[in-house]
């Protein structure tokens, strides 16, 4: 765990993506590279090796994937000036929040989601999508900003829904041995 050996090894991650990077650019050289990067930004440098700020500075890549999952609001938000004041140009950094994390505070995905569109970053991404309609509660940011621009009456009728479970049928069927689901 000595510092030289954790350089070493984040550089190797690097060296890594750069081959990665050549390599795509030779059967696609119009393709557009990501990265995801951990969050807090230390864990990223310290811990899985990523120098993320340097390989968008660089040029290595065109955007990454901050996957800043906290489950405050202050903490995210901590974790996102911390990232911008890594890198010079804060909109190839695309942050992610975690509705899968917050499934039943949708409160708190909401400010940490408005915080998200405050920062200037290049993208707000949610991880997971499935949790938006696992509780439709979560979408509400996204319904009320749809609702501004889009009067509700120009809009369909949309309901979210989640996967449909399987009942047992409880009838006469169920008592003679049947066993139907629907």
């Amino acid at each position: 765990n000595s510092l030289e050996w954790k350089n070493w090894k984040r550089k190797q991650v690097t060296e890594f993506l750069e081959l990665l990077v050549k390599r795509t650019h030779l059967i696609r050289p119009d393709i557009r590279i990501s990265a995801t990067g951990c969050m807090p930004y230390a864990r990223a440098y310290h811990e899985a090796f990523q120098n993320w700020p340097s390989w968008i500075d660089r040029g290595l890549v065109d955007f990454v994937t901050a996957m800043n999952y906290s489950p405050t609001p202050l903490e995210f938000e901590r974790r996102n000036l911390v990232a911008k004041s890594k890198t010079l140009d804060f909109r190839k950094v695309y942050l992610g929040v975690g509705a899968y994390k917050l499934l039943n505070m949708p409160g708190i995905f909401e400010q940490e989601f408005r915080s998200c569109e405050k920062m200037d970053a290049g993208a707000c991404v949610i991880f997971h999508y499935g949790s938006l309609l696992e509780n439709p509660a979560l979408a509400k940011p996204f319904l009320n900003k749809a609702l501004s621009v889009f009067p509700l009456q120009s809009l369909p009728l949309v309901t979210l829904q989640s996967r449909p479970t399987l009942q047992k049928q409880s009838s006469a069927d169920d008592m003679a041995g049947n066993k139907s689901v629907r």
